[in-house]
């Protein structure tokens, strides 16, 4: 790189295939959550609403460099009819679930922040944080281990949040 020129910066946004936009999605009101852990860490999160539909929330990993990879949260819109959890792949061992109820103030529209990451020239949207109008948070953010979430703020439990980076370190980044 020559003298004076920036190094050439990439970006992973939430992983996101509905044709509506996501910030709605986001900030809709919910009443429970659902945890799917394996080997006691958290590696799926649907948050449910009060007509029984919900968006689910996992992380994705990315290669960004030799030896290096980041978390990418991944969101899935879930009917009512939906199974709570994805099929476990073949040989991988199985999801347990744990479902939850949210504190009332969950149920009225919420404020969405993303979490940001910058990594060896690359930037991810590698978490999220719902707030509510009374100032509950819910922290959901790609975990330490691979595939896991971790999230802060529905209940505590061993291994439930343990993020990839230190909380502090990431940008917060208001959702409209």
């Amino acid at each position: 790189m020559s003298r004076g020129t920036k190094p050439r910066t990439s970006h992973l946004a939430f992983a996101w295939h509905e044709t509506r936009p996501l910030a709605p999605e986001l900030t809709a009101a919910v009443t429970r959550a659902s945890l799917a852990m394996m080997v006691d860490k958290p590696h799926l999160l649907t948050l449910w609403r009060a007509d029984g539909s919900g968006l689910r929330i996992g992380s994705r990993r990315h290669d960004i460099a030799e030896r290096i990879e980041i978390g990418v949260l991944e969101f899935d819109l879930v009917r009512k009819d939906d199974r709570d959890t994805r099929p476990s792949p073949k040989g991988a061992r199985r999801l347990s679930v744990v479902s939850f109820d949210l504190h009332p103030s969950f149920g009225d529209r919420l404020r969405a922040t993303k979490l940001v990451i910058s990594e060896a020239g690359t930037t991810a949207e590698s978490g999220l944080i719902l707030s509510t109008t009374d100032g509950r948070e819910i922290v959901i953010v790609s975990g330490v281990y691979p595939y896991s979430l971790a999230v802060k703020g529905i209940v505590s439990m061993p291994h439930g949040f343990e993020p990839e980076y230190h909380l502090g370190l990431y940008e917060r980044v208001a959702i409209a």
